[in-house]
Protein backbone atom coordinates (compact mmCIF):
# COMPACT_ATOMS: atom_id res chain seq x y z
CA UNK A 1 0.00 0.00 0.00
CA UNK A 2 2.96 2.03 1.00
CA UNK A 3 4.80 2.21 -2.58
CA UNK A 4 1.42 2.36 -4.43
CA UNK A 5 0.76 5.78 -2.93
CA UNK A 6 4.18 6.81 -2.99
CA UNK A 7 4.00 5.52 -6.91
CA UNK A 8 1.23 7.54 -7.36
CA UNK A 9 2.70 10.62 -5.08
CA UNK A 10 5.68 10.12 -7.85
CA UNK A 11 3.50 10.24 -11.32
CA UNK A 12 1.96 13.36 -9.43
CA UNK A 13 4.86 15.15 -8.80
CA UNK A 14 6.19 14.48 -12.02
CA UNK A 15 3.04 15.92 -14.04
CA UNK A 16 3.39 19.00 -11.59
CA UNK A 17 6.81 18.95 -13.07
CA UNK A 18 6.21 19.23 -16.36
CA UNK A 19 3.99 22.68 -15.92
CA UNK A 20 7.52 23.88 -15.60
CA UNK A 21 9.11 22.48 -18.17
CA UNK A 22 8.40 21.82 -21.17
CA UNK A 23 5.93 24.62 -19.72
CA UNK A 24 2.47 25.53 -19.38
CA UNK A 25 0.48 28.48 -21.60
CA UNK A 26 -2.69 30.21 -21.28
CA UNK A 27 -4.13 32.39 -24.25
CA UNK A 28 -0.76 32.07 -26.41
CA UNK A 29 -2.01 29.57 -29.08
CA UNK A 30 -5.17 28.19 -29.69
CA UNK A 31 -6.97 28.59 -25.98
CA UNK A 32 -7.25 33.05 -28.10
CA UNK A 33 -9.72 31.22 -30.32
CA UNK A 34 -11.32 28.23 -27.91
CA UNK A 35 -11.88 31.07 -24.91
CA UNK A 36 -14.22 33.94 -26.76
CA UNK A 37 -16.09 30.79 -28.33
CA UNK A 38 -16.92 29.07 -24.59
CA UNK A 39 -17.05 33.19 -23.37
CA UNK A 40 -20.06 33.90 -25.98
CA UNK A 41 -21.61 30.24 -25.60
CA UNK A 42 -21.38 30.58 -21.71
CA UNK A 43 -22.66 34.31 -21.43
CA UNK A 44 -24.94 34.72 -24.15
CA UNK A 45 -25.48 36.11 -27.96
CA UNK A 46 -24.40 39.72 -26.99
CA UNK A 47 -20.90 39.28 -25.61
CA UNK A 48 -18.62 39.07 -28.76
CA UNK A 49 -21.77 39.58 -30.90
CA UNK A 50 -19.69 41.06 -33.53
CA UNK A 51 -16.85 39.33 -33.56
CA UNK A 52 -15.89 36.74 -36.27
CA UNK A 53 -13.71 34.46 -34.13
CA UNK A 54 -16.71 33.84 -31.65
CA UNK A 55 -19.69 33.92 -34.45
CA UNK A 56 -17.95 30.76 -36.32
CA UNK A 57 -17.15 28.37 -33.66
CA UNK A 58 -15.80 25.31 -35.03
CA UNK A 59 -15.90 22.92 -31.94
CA UNK A 60 -19.34 21.13 -33.14
CA UNK A 61 -17.45 17.75 -33.31
CA UNK A 62 -15.64 17.71 -30.10
CA UNK A 63 -17.13 17.75 -26.06
CA UNK A 64 -13.95 20.42 -25.26
CA UNK A 65 -15.85 23.14 -24.93
CA UNK A 66 -19.57 21.31 -23.54
CA UNK A 67 -17.61 20.04 -20.40
CA UNK A 68 -15.42 23.24 -19.98
CA UNK A 69 -18.72 25.06 -20.08
CA UNK A 70 -20.56 22.63 -18.13
CA UNK A 71 -17.77 22.98 -15.27
CA UNK A 72 -18.43 27.04 -15.28
CA UNK A 73 -21.89 26.35 -14.73
CA UNK A 74 -21.46 23.95 -11.62
CA UNK A 75 -18.46 26.02 -10.18
CA UNK A 76 -19.24 29.65 -10.91
CA UNK A 77 -15.66 30.42 -11.53
CA UNK A 78 -13.66 31.16 -14.42
CA UNK A 79 -12.37 29.12 -17.81
CA UNK A 80 -8.78 29.48 -17.34
CA UNK A 81 -8.40 27.52 -13.76
CA UNK A 82 -11.10 25.27 -15.63
CA UNK A 83 -9.22 24.20 -18.52
CA UNK A 84 -5.84 24.16 -16.15
CA UNK A 85 -7.37 21.45 -13.74
CA UNK A 86 -8.18 19.37 -17.27
CA UNK A 87 -4.81 19.93 -18.54
CA UNK A 88 -3.25 18.17 -15.07
CA UNK A 89 -5.29 15.67 -15.24
CA UNK A 90 -5.03 14.98 -18.88
CA UNK A 91 -1.34 15.16 -18.62
CA UNK A 92 -1.44 12.94 -15.73
CA UNK A 93 -3.24 9.94 -17.96
CA UNK A 94 -0.04 10.18 -20.25
CA UNK A 95 2.26 10.09 -17.54
CA UNK A 96 0.43 7.07 -16.16
CA UNK A 97 0.41 5.75 -19.89
CA UNK A 98 4.35 5.93 -19.94
CA UNK A 99 4.65 4.19 -16.98
CA UNK A 100 2.22 1.48 -18.29
CA UNK A 101 4.53 1.56 -21.44
CA UNK A 102 7.42 0.91 -19.47
CA UNK A 103 6.34 -1.67 -17.03
CA UNK A 104 5.18 -3.55 -19.89
CA UNK A 105 8.52 -3.93 -21.23
CA UNK A 106 9.83 -5.56 -18.34
CA UNK A 107 11.55 -2.49 -16.75
CA UNK A 108 11.74 -2.23 -12.65
CA UNK A 109 10.17 1.03 -10.72
CA UNK A 110 12.99 3.61 -10.74
CA UNK A 111 13.62 2.14 -14.53
CA UNK A 112 10.13 3.18 -15.09
CA UNK A 113 10.28 6.29 -13.94
CA UNK A 114 13.84 7.35 -15.57
CA UNK A 115 11.90 6.12 -18.97
CA UNK A 116 8.51 8.50 -17.67
CA UNK A 117 10.78 11.11 -16.76
CA UNK A 118 12.75 11.64 -20.38
CA UNK A 119 9.35 11.04 -22.41
CA UNK A 120 7.73 14.04 -20.35
CA UNK A 121 10.77 16.44 -21.24
CA UNK A 122 8.42 17.06 -24.07
CA UNK A 123 9.26 17.38 -27.90
CA UNK A 124 8.56 20.30 -30.50
CA UNK A 125 7.08 18.26 -33.61
CA UNK A 126 8.39 20.33 -36.74
CA UNK A 127 6.57 20.43 -39.97
CA UNK A 128 3.00 20.14 -38.77
CA UNK A 129 3.49 22.65 -35.74
CA UNK A 130 2.23 20.19 -32.84
CA UNK A 131 4.07 18.69 -29.65
CA UNK A 132 4.22 15.43 -27.58
CA UNK A 133 2.87 17.64 -24.77
CA UNK A 134 1.16 20.53 -25.20
CA UNK A 135 1.89 23.47 -23.59
CA UNK A 136 -1.71 25.02 -23.80
CA UNK A 137 -4.81 23.20 -22.46
CA UNK A 138 -6.20 22.35 -26.11
CA UNK A 139 -8.22 19.36 -27.17
CA UNK A 140 -5.60 18.07 -28.94
CA UNK A 141 -3.13 18.29 -25.76
CA UNK A 142 -5.85 16.22 -23.71
CA UNK A 143 -6.35 13.41 -26.24
CA UNK A 144 -2.93 12.64 -26.10
CA UNK A 145 -2.77 12.27 -22.77
CA UNK A 146 -5.68 10.12 -23.02
CA UNK A 147 -4.11 8.42 -26.12
CA UNK A 148 -0.75 7.31 -24.08
CA UNK A 149 -2.73 5.98 -21.20
CA UNK A 150 -4.54 3.65 -23.83
CA UNK A 151 -1.65 2.43 -25.48
CA UNK A 152 -0.17 1.70 -21.73
CA UNK A 153 -3.13 -0.54 -21.18
CA UNK A 154 -3.02 -2.25 -23.85
CA UNK A 155 0.49 -3.19 -23.61
CA UNK A 156 -0.74 -4.83 -20.38
CA UNK A 157 -3.90 -6.48 -22.43
CA UNK A 158 -6.56 -4.44 -20.46
CA UNK A 159 -8.51 -3.35 -23.55
CA UNK A 160 -11.53 -2.42 -22.07
CA UNK A 161 -9.93 0.37 -20.08
CA UNK A 162 -7.63 0.83 -23.69
CA UNK A 163 -10.47 1.21 -25.32
CA UNK A 164 -12.31 3.49 -22.44
CA UNK A 165 -9.32 5.76 -22.94
CA UNK A 166 -9.11 6.26 -26.62
CA UNK A 167 -12.57 6.76 -26.57
CA UNK A 168 -12.55 10.02 -24.54
CA UNK A 169 -9.35 11.33 -26.80
CA UNK A 170 -12.04 10.65 -29.59
CA UNK A 171 -14.60 12.89 -27.85
CA UNK A 172 -12.30 15.89 -27.01
CA UNK A 173 -10.14 15.43 -30.61
CA UNK A 174 -10.91 12.98 -33.14
CA UNK A 175 -8.54 14.07 -35.96
CA UNK A 176 -5.97 12.81 -33.31
CA UNK A 177 -6.44 9.44 -32.42
CA UNK A 178 -6.81 8.23 -36.12
CA UNK A 179 -3.46 6.22 -35.61
CA UNK A 180 -3.90 4.72 -32.47
CA UNK A 181 -7.25 3.01 -33.34
CA UNK A 182 -5.75 0.38 -35.75
CA UNK A 183 -2.91 -0.26 -33.17
CA UNK A 184 -5.28 -1.09 -30.45
CA UNK A 185 -7.27 -3.64 -33.20
CA UNK A 186 -4.16 -4.73 -34.14
CA UNK A 187 -3.03 -5.51 -30.46
CA UNK A 188 -6.17 -6.81 -29.97
CA UNK A 189 -5.94 -9.81 -32.39
CA UNK A 190 -2.31 -10.66 -31.09
CA UNK A 191 -2.64 -13.81 -28.73
CA UNK A 192 1.29 -14.37 -27.90
CA UNK A 193 2.02 -10.63 -26.25
CA UNK A 194 2.17 -10.45 -22.25
CA UNK A 195 4.01 -7.69 -20.74
CA UNK A 196 7.35 -8.18 -19.26
CA UNK A 197 5.47 -6.41 -15.79
CA UNK A 198 8.41 -6.29 -13.00
CA UNK A 199 6.59 -7.61 -9.47
CA UNK A 200 7.42 -3.55 -8.12
CA UNK A 201 3.30 -2.59 -7.63
CA UNK A 202 1.77 -0.78 -9.78
CA UNK A 203 -1.80 1.07 -10.32
CA UNK A 204 -3.24 -1.52 -12.30
CA UNK A 205 -3.46 -4.64 -10.55
CA UNK A 206 -7.29 -4.60 -10.37
CA UNK A 207 -8.41 -3.18 -13.34
CA UNK A 208 -10.13 -5.63 -16.37
CA UNK A 209 -8.09 -8.39 -17.49
CA UNK A 210 -7.56 -9.66 -20.90
CA UNK A 211 -11.09 -10.98 -22.05
CA UNK A 212 -9.79 -13.25 -25.39
CA UNK A 213 -8.77 -11.97 -29.05
CA UNK A 214 -12.15 -12.17 -29.95
CA UNK A 215 -13.79 -10.34 -27.27
CA UNK A 216 -10.91 -7.75 -27.27
CA UNK A 217 -11.85 -6.71 -31.09
CA UNK A 218 -15.29 -6.37 -30.21
CA UNK A 219 -15.05 -4.34 -27.24
CA UNK A 220 -12.17 -2.11 -29.18
CA UNK A 221 -14.79 -1.57 -32.10
CA UNK A 222 -17.64 -0.95 -29.80
CA UNK A 223 -16.02 1.73 -27.90
CA UNK A 224 -14.99 3.30 -31.58
CA UNK A 225 -18.36 3.24 -32.91
CA UNK A 226 -19.99 4.59 -29.13
CA UNK A 227 -17.32 7.76 -29.54
CA UNK A 228 -18.20 8.54 -33.14
CA UNK A 229 -21.77 8.46 -32.15
CA UNK A 230 -21.53 10.10 -29.11
CA UNK A 231 -20.08 13.09 -31.93
CA UNK A 232 -22.48 13.32 -34.21
CA UNK A 233 -25.48 13.31 -31.94
CA UNK A 234 -23.56 16.24 -29.91
CA UNK A 235 -23.30 17.97 -32.73
CA UNK A 236 -26.70 18.09 -33.65
CA UNK A 237 -26.21 20.47 -36.90
CA UNK A 238 -24.18 22.62 -35.04
CA UNK A 239 -21.58 22.56 -37.43
CA UNK A 240 -20.92 23.75 -41.02
CA UNK A 241 -17.75 22.58 -41.89
CA UNK A 242 -17.05 21.99 -45.14
CA UNK A 243 -16.26 18.30 -45.87
CA UNK A 244 -17.03 17.45 -49.52
CA UNK A 245 -15.27 20.80 -50.90
CA UNK A 246 -12.24 21.28 -53.01
CA UNK A 247 -10.05 24.39 -51.89
CA UNK A 248 -10.30 27.34 -54.61
CA UNK A 249 -6.51 28.43 -55.64
CA UNK A 250 -7.69 32.07 -53.54
CA UNK A 251 -7.86 29.88 -50.52
CA UNK A 252 -5.09 28.35 -51.12
CA UNK A 253 -3.07 31.47 -51.21
CA UNK A 254 -4.45 32.21 -48.12
CA UNK A 255 -4.08 29.23 -45.95
CA UNK A 256 -0.44 28.71 -47.04
CA UNK A 257 0.05 32.10 -46.13
CA UNK A 258 -1.43 31.61 -42.82
CA UNK A 259 -1.06 28.21 -41.98
CA UNK A 260 1.80 26.58 -44.51
CA UNK A 261 2.37 23.67 -41.18
CA UNK A 262 -0.58 21.79 -43.09
CA UNK A 263 1.13 21.85 -46.17
CA UNK A 264 4.12 19.34 -46.48
CA UNK A 265 5.50 20.74 -49.83
CA UNK A 266 6.54 23.89 -47.52
CA UNK A 267 8.16 21.87 -44.92
CA UNK A 268 12.40 21.84 -44.98
CA UNK A 269 14.26 19.32 -46.08
CA UNK A 270 15.70 19.07 -41.85
CA UNK A 271 11.97 18.32 -41.37
CA UNK A 272 11.93 14.97 -43.43
CA UNK A 273 15.39 14.43 -42.86
CA UNK A 274 14.34 14.10 -39.18
CA UNK A 275 11.95 11.33 -39.80
CA UNK A 276 13.89 9.35 -41.40
CA UNK A 277 16.35 9.26 -38.70
CA UNK A 278 13.86 9.09 -35.94
CA UNK A 279 12.04 6.21 -37.92
CA UNK A 280 15.59 4.68 -38.48
CA UNK A 281 16.25 4.92 -34.35
CA UNK A 282 12.86 3.36 -33.33
CA UNK A 283 13.56 0.76 -35.70
CA UNK A 284 16.45 -0.16 -34.40
CA UNK A 285 15.61 0.33 -30.55
CA UNK A 286 12.29 -2.08 -31.39
CA UNK A 287 14.44 -5.17 -32.25
CA UNK A 288 16.95 -4.19 -29.27
CA UNK A 289 13.67 -4.00 -26.76
CA UNK A 290 11.53 -6.68 -28.80
CA UNK A 291 8.27 -4.59 -28.04
CA UNK A 292 5.16 -6.11 -29.83
CA UNK A 293 5.02 -4.98 -33.66
CA UNK A 294 1.58 -3.13 -32.98
CA UNK A 295 3.20 -0.48 -30.79
CA UNK A 296 4.50 0.80 -34.09
CA UNK A 297 1.77 0.85 -35.61
CA UNK A 298 1.08 4.38 -34.71
CA UNK A 299 4.63 5.78 -36.02
CA UNK A 300 3.81 3.99 -39.14
CA UNK A 301 0.81 6.22 -39.83
CA UNK A 302 2.73 9.22 -39.08
CA UNK A 303 5.02 8.00 -41.78
CA UNK A 304 2.35 7.42 -44.30
CA UNK A 305 0.52 10.44 -43.35
CA UNK A 306 3.49 12.80 -44.85
CA UNK A 307 2.60 11.77 -48.68
CA UNK A 308 -0.95 11.08 -47.66
CA UNK A 309 -1.26 14.69 -47.10
CA UNK A 310 0.19 15.69 -50.02
CA UNK A 311 -1.77 13.84 -52.32
CA UNK A 312 -5.41 14.24 -50.14
CA UNK A 313 -4.55 18.49 -49.90
CA UNK A 314 -2.04 19.66 -52.31
CA UNK A 315 -3.25 17.37 -55.29
CA UNK A 316 -6.64 16.76 -54.54
CA UNK A 317 -6.98 19.76 -52.91
CA UNK A 318 -9.47 18.21 -50.58
CA UNK A 319 -10.63 21.23 -48.05
CA UNK A 320 -11.30 18.42 -45.18
CA UNK A 321 -7.54 17.89 -44.71
CA UNK A 322 -7.03 21.25 -43.81
CA UNK A 323 -9.03 20.79 -40.68
CA UNK A 324 -8.86 17.28 -39.94
CA UNK A 325 -4.60 17.32 -40.51
CA UNK A 326 -3.15 14.28 -41.13
CA UNK A 327 0.36 14.98 -40.82
CA UNK A 328 0.33 16.22 -37.29
CA UNK A 329 0.62 11.97 -36.71
CA UNK A 330 4.15 12.20 -37.18
CA UNK A 331 4.43 12.82 -33.59
CA UNK A 332 4.27 9.46 -32.96
CA UNK A 333 7.57 8.69 -34.77
CA UNK A 334 9.45 11.05 -32.18
CA UNK A 335 7.57 10.04 -29.09
CA UNK A 336 7.88 6.24 -29.52
CA UNK A 337 11.31 6.63 -31.21
CA UNK A 338 12.34 8.40 -27.37
CA UNK A 339 10.21 5.81 -25.27
CA UNK A 340 12.15 2.70 -27.19
CA UNK A 341 15.43 3.84 -27.62
CA UNK A 342 15.34 5.10 -23.64
CA UNK A 343 14.11 1.29 -23.35
CA UNK A 344 17.28 -0.17 -24.76
CA UNK A 345 19.19 2.74 -22.97
CA UNK A 346 18.54 1.05 -19.80
CA UNK A 347 19.07 -2.98 -21.14
CA UNK A 348 22.17 -2.09 -22.26
CA UNK A 349 24.98 -3.79 -20.98
CA UNK A 350 28.01 -0.51 -21.96
CA UNK A 351 28.30 2.82 -20.44
CA UNK A 352 28.92 4.10 -24.38
CA UNK A 353 26.05 2.56 -25.57
CA UNK A 354 23.56 3.60 -23.01
CA UNK A 355 24.84 7.07 -23.85
CA UNK A 356 24.01 6.78 -27.26
CA UNK A 357 20.34 5.33 -26.58
CA UNK A 358 20.01 8.65 -24.68
CA UNK A 359 20.98 11.01 -26.85
CA UNK A 360 17.02 11.22 -28.81
CA UNK A 361 15.69 11.84 -25.25
CA UNK A 362 17.68 14.71 -24.29
CA UNK A 363 18.84 15.84 -27.71
CA UNK A 364 15.09 16.44 -29.17
CA UNK A 365 13.77 18.66 -26.49
CA UNK A 366 16.75 20.73 -26.64
CA UNK A 367 17.28 21.21 -30.63
CA UNK A 368 13.69 19.61 -31.77
CA UNK A 369 15.52 18.57 -34.82
CA UNK A 370 17.75 15.34 -35.38
CA UNK A 371 19.82 17.02 -38.07
CA UNK A 372 19.33 21.16 -36.96
CA UNK A 373 20.05 23.97 -39.59
CA UNK A 374 23.12 24.91 -37.00
CA UNK A 375 24.25 23.01 -34.54
CA UNK A 376 25.20 25.43 -31.10
CA UNK A 377 28.05 24.19 -28.67
CA UNK A 378 26.24 25.07 -25.50
CA UNK A 379 23.01 23.12 -26.90
CA UNK A 380 25.18 20.41 -28.48
CA UNK A 381 27.17 19.96 -24.78
CA UNK A 382 24.48 19.68 -22.89
CA UNK A 383 23.42 17.02 -25.01
CA UNK A 384 26.11 14.89 -24.86
CA UNK A 385 26.70 15.64 -20.97
CA UNK A 386 23.17 14.44 -19.64
CA UNK A 387 23.06 11.77 -22.10
CA UNK A 388 26.88 10.44 -20.11
CA UNK A 389 25.89 11.43 -16.74
CA UNK A 390 22.44 9.42 -16.91
CA UNK A 391 24.04 6.67 -18.12
CA UNK A 392 25.40 5.54 -15.14
CA UNK A 393 24.21 2.10 -14.28
CA UNK A 394 20.59 2.27 -13.87
CA UNK A 395 21.05 -1.16 -10.66
CA UNK A 396 22.50 2.14 -8.71
CA UNK A 397 18.80 2.26 -7.40
CA UNK A 398 17.92 6.22 -7.48
CA UNK A 399 21.15 7.82 -8.55
CA UNK A 400 19.61 7.78 -12.22
CA UNK A 401 16.30 9.19 -11.09
CA UNK A 402 17.74 11.83 -9.52
CA UNK A 403 20.33 12.49 -12.46
CA UNK A 404 17.04 12.31 -14.84
CA UNK A 405 14.75 14.98 -13.01
CA UNK A 406 17.27 17.78 -12.89
CA UNK A 407 17.30 17.81 -16.60
CA UNK A 408 13.89 19.20 -16.39
CA UNK A 409 15.55 22.52 -15.09
CA UNK A 410 18.91 21.70 -16.58
CA UNK A 411 17.78 21.94 -20.11
CA UNK A 412 16.39 25.65 -20.11
CA UNK A 413 18.94 27.05 -17.63
CA UNK A 414 21.60 25.96 -19.53
CA UNK A 415 20.52 25.84 -22.96
CA UNK A 416 18.59 29.05 -23.11
CA UNK A 417 15.68 26.81 -24.27
CA UNK A 418 12.28 28.96 -24.22
CA UNK A 419 9.34 26.79 -25.80
CA UNK A 420 7.38 30.09 -25.41
CA UNK A 421 7.42 33.73 -24.82
CA UNK A 422 6.66 34.84 -21.16
CA UNK A 423 5.93 38.82 -21.75
CA UNK A 424 3.14 38.46 -23.10
CA UNK A 425 0.49 38.87 -20.62
CA UNK A 426 1.74 41.59 -19.29
CA UNK A 427 -0.33 44.28 -16.65
CA UNK A 428 -0.14 46.84 -19.39
CA UNK A 429 -2.58 44.47 -21.33
CA UNK A 430 -4.41 43.59 -18.69
CA UNK A 431 -5.55 47.52 -17.80
CA UNK A 432 -6.20 47.25 -21.08
CA UNK A 433 -8.23 44.77 -21.36
CA UNK A 434 -10.13 45.85 -17.70
CA UNK A 435 -10.34 49.80 -19.29
CA UNK A 436 -12.21 48.10 -21.98
CA UNK A 437 -14.83 45.51 -20.33
CA UNK A 438 -15.39 48.76 -17.86
CA UNK A 439 -15.76 51.59 -20.12
CA UNK A 440 -16.78 50.54 -23.74
CA UNK A 441 -19.85 49.02 -25.21
CA UNK A 442 -20.01 45.19 -25.48
CA UNK A 443 -20.59 45.24 -28.85
CA UNK A 444 -17.55 47.91 -29.51
CA UNK A 445 -15.18 46.77 -32.23
CA UNK A 446 -11.25 47.38 -31.65
CA UNK A 447 -7.83 47.08 -33.57
CA UNK A 448 -4.53 46.47 -32.34
CA UNK A 449 -3.29 48.96 -35.51
CA UNK A 450 0.34 47.81 -35.29
CA UNK A 451 0.48 44.25 -33.66
CA UNK A 452 1.14 42.49 -37.52
CA UNK A 453 1.54 38.92 -36.45
CA UNK A 454 1.81 39.98 -32.33
CA UNK A 455 -0.32 37.51 -30.08
CA UNK A 456 -1.40 39.79 -27.69
CA UNK A 457 -5.03 41.10 -29.52
CA UNK A 458 -5.96 37.66 -28.60
CA UNK A 459 -5.12 37.93 -25.75
CA UNK A 460 -7.08 41.58 -25.05
CA UNK A 461 -10.57 39.62 -26.57
CA UNK A 462 -10.61 36.64 -24.47
CA UNK A 463 -9.99 38.98 -21.45
CA UNK A 464 -11.92 42.00 -22.21
CA UNK A 465 -14.91 40.03 -24.03
CA UNK A 466 -14.47 42.86 -26.87
CA UNK A 467 -14.68 42.34 -30.57
CA UNK A 468 -11.31 42.64 -32.73
CA UNK A 469 -12.07 43.57 -36.24
CA UNK A 470 -8.99 41.35 -37.52
CA UNK A 471 -5.65 39.37 -35.79
CA UNK A 472 -3.19 37.73 -36.97
CA UNK A 473 -3.91 34.21 -34.72
CA UNK A 474 -7.70 34.36 -35.74
CA UNK A 475 -6.60 34.00 -39.46
CA UNK A 476 -6.07 30.13 -38.50
CA UNK A 477 -9.79 29.76 -38.91
CA UNK A 478 -9.58 30.02 -42.67
CA UNK A 479 -8.92 26.31 -42.49
CA UNK A 480 -12.35 25.65 -41.36
CA UNK A 481 -14.32 28.27 -43.27
CA UNK A 482 -13.84 30.25 -46.69
CA UNK A 483 -16.06 32.87 -46.22
CA UNK A 484 -14.40 33.71 -42.85
CA UNK A 485 -10.95 33.34 -44.79
CA UNK A 486 -12.09 35.45 -47.38
CA UNK A 487 -13.11 38.32 -44.95
CA UNK A 488 -10.12 37.92 -42.70
CA UNK A 489 -7.84 38.40 -45.37
CA UNK A 490 -9.75 41.37 -46.59
CA UNK A 491 -9.44 43.04 -43.26
CA UNK A 492 -5.76 42.01 -43.04
CA UNK A 493 -4.94 43.90 -46.42
CA UNK A 494 -7.52 46.94 -45.36
CA UNK A 495 -6.11 47.43 -41.90
CA UNK A 496 -2.75 47.99 -43.22
CA UNK A 497 -1.13 45.03 -41.65
CA UNK A 498 0.80 43.78 -44.12
CA UNK A 499 2.26 47.39 -46.03
CA UNK A 500 2.31 50.16 -43.21
CA UNK A 501 -0.25 52.19 -41.38
CA UNK A 502 -3.83 53.58 -41.90
CA UNK A 503 -5.27 56.56 -41.19
CA UNK A 504 -7.50 56.98 -38.68
CA UNK A 505 -10.51 57.76 -40.93
CA UNK A 506 -9.95 55.06 -42.81
CA UNK A 507 -9.88 52.33 -40.01
CA UNK A 508 -13.41 54.20 -38.30
CA UNK A 509 -14.68 53.89 -41.74
CA UNK A 510 -14.55 50.16 -41.60
CA UNK A 511 -16.53 50.31 -38.88
CA UNK A 512 -14.04 50.42 -36.00
CA UNK A 513 -14.21 51.96 -33.13
CA UNK A 514 -11.00 51.81 -30.68
CA UNK A 515 -7.34 51.89 -32.34
CA UNK A 516 -4.71 50.44 -29.78
CA UNK A 517 -1.30 51.30 -30.53
CA UNK A 518 1.80 50.76 -28.67
CA UNK A 519 3.91 53.26 -31.32
CA UNK A 520 2.69 57.03 -32.69
CA UNK A 521 -0.84 56.94 -33.57
CA UNK A 522 -2.63 57.67 -36.56
CA UNK A 523 -5.31 60.20 -35.28
CA UNK A 524 -8.14 59.81 -32.76
CA UNK A 525 -9.09 60.88 -29.83
CA UNK A 526 -6.71 59.88 -26.45
CA UNK A 527 -9.38 57.63 -24.22
CA UNK A 528 -6.81 55.72 -22.22
CA UNK A 529 -2.80 55.12 -21.97
CA UNK A 530 -0.45 53.43 -19.50
CA UNK A 531 3.60 53.05 -20.07
CA UNK A 532 3.00 50.52 -23.39
CA UNK A 533 -0.42 51.40 -24.69
CA UNK A 534 -2.69 54.03 -25.84
CA UNK A 535 -5.98 53.50 -27.05
CA UNK A 536 -7.78 56.09 -29.37
CA UNK A 537 -11.49 56.93 -30.43
CA UNK A 538 -11.76 56.49 -33.92
CA UNK A 539 -15.23 55.94 -34.90
CA UNK A 540 -18.71 56.28 -33.80
CA UNK A 541 -19.16 54.36 -30.45
CA UNK A 542 -22.23 51.71 -30.53
CA UNK A 543 -24.88 51.75 -28.14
Amino acid sequence: MISRFALVAALLVLTAVTFYFPGHTYLQSDTQVYAPMMERAYAGPRVLAVDPVATRPHTGLTFYDDVSIALRRLSGIRFEPILIAQQFIFRAMGIWGLWLIATALGLSGVEAFCLTALASLGAAIAGPSVLTIEYEPVPRGFAMGALVLSIGFALHRRFAWAAAAAALATLFHAPTTWPVWPALIAAAFRRNWRPLTSHEPEPIRDLARDAGSGRNVLIVSAFFVVALAALLIGARGSTSLPVFETIAPWLEQVQRMRSSYNWVSEWKWQFFAHYVVMSAVLIAAERVVRAPRWLLVPAAAGLLSIPLSWILLEQMKWSLMTQFQPARAVLWITLLAIVLSTTAAIRATTWWRRMLWLLPAFWIPIRTLAIPETFGLRETMLAFTLASICAVPMSRKWMPVSFISLAFFAIPYFSGVQNYRTDLRTPELAQVADWARENTSPDAVFLFADAKRSLEPGIFRADSLRALYVDWKSGGQANYFADFAQQWKTRWNATGQCEGGVSAAELGALGIQYAVFKGSSTGGELVFRNSRYAVYRIGAARN
